[in-house]
């Protein structure tokens, strides 16, 4: 979304792009699933309602993983890692 809104900047198509990322060692494309669907609508403290980013909080929280964003809300929230 954030490409096809023009607010991400990415050299090649998302599928190809992510097809490559998943190839990067280290780095591994995780599906979302139920559980994380529900997590989102339940995370603690004050969190805003943008559900991509409630997403991938939940995910990140899931696997105990730090999220790398930009995004200031999301490294402002204390119950999530982050890296920038």
């Amino acid at each position: 979304m954030k490409v096809a809104l023009g607010k991400l900047v990415i050299d090649r198509d998302v599928r190809t792009w992510v097809t490559l990322a998943s190839a990067y060692p280290g780095v591994i494309v995780h599906p979302l699933d139920a559980r994380d669907a529900l997590e989102s609508t339940l995370l603690p403290g004050r969190f805003h309602r943008d559900p991509a980013d409630r997403n991938l909080i939940a995910v990140g929280r899931r696997l105990d993983v730090p999220l790398v964003t930009s995004d200031r809300a999301t490294r402002r929230y204390r119950h999530v890692r982050t890296v920038w």
